[in-house]
């Protein structure tokens, strides 16, 4: 929706996905052997079997910090995506680290959208119609940090800005239908309107 590029409060990623994964999975077993240390040797860790995620609250996102997360280096393997102009679009995997830039220098404001695409599951139908109330309140999605939102703006998207049976659908203010499998439909349906 603008043009914003490095040091101008754009997206950042840490690019090594599965060397992540592995960290972040392996992470919530292994705890400094002194609280105060903030060293990266390997003997200067242990064992954690309390299985704790750090960085994350119940009900909460996890949050990856240089505290939290110590040996991604976040303060040095982070990078900013490259330029990007108005219309353009940025993919990644949703288990990619990633964040805003701390730091806004440019001259103008940075506005992007965050749309995530999810299959359409039974799991996802329950999250879907959650996130319906949500947006009618002009509340963050169920899973995004909490607060006000949207909630008190002036002039904020509401469903009488869904123009389109499919727009209306993909909010779950439509029932579903055209999937070949008739039961799995009436499933999904019964979740978003009974």
């Amino acid at each position: 929706m603008s043009s914003t590029g490095p040091n101008e409060g754009t997206l950042r990623v840490l690019p090594f996905l599965s060397l992540t994964c592995a960290y972040m999975m392996l992470r919530p077993f292994f705890r400094p052997r002194s609280a105060n240390s903030e060293s990266l040797k390997s003997e200067d860790w242990e064992v954690d079997t309390t299985s704790a995620f750090p960085g994350t609250g119940l009900g909460g996102a996890q949050e990856f910090t240089e505290k939290t997360h110590p040996h991604l280096r976040l303060d040095k393997m982070m990078v900013s995506i490259p330029r990007v102009m108005p219309g353009d679009q940025v993919y990644w995997h949703c288990d990619v680290i990633h964040a805003v830039e701390a730091q806004h220098s440019g001259l103008s404001d940075s506005s992007v959208l965050y749309i995530p695409t999810a299959p359409l599951t039974l799991h996802n139908a329950n999250y879907l119609r959650d996130q319906r109330s949500n947006f009618m309140s002009g509340l963050p999605a169920p899973d995004f940090p909490g607060g006000e939102g949207e909630s008190k703006f002036v002039g904020r998207a509401t469903i009488h800005d869904l123009k389109t049976s499919e727009g209306r659908r993909m909010f779950g203010f439509e029932r579903v239908d055209g999937i070949p499998n008739a039961g799995f439909a009436r499933k999904i349906n019964e979740i978003l309107f009974d």
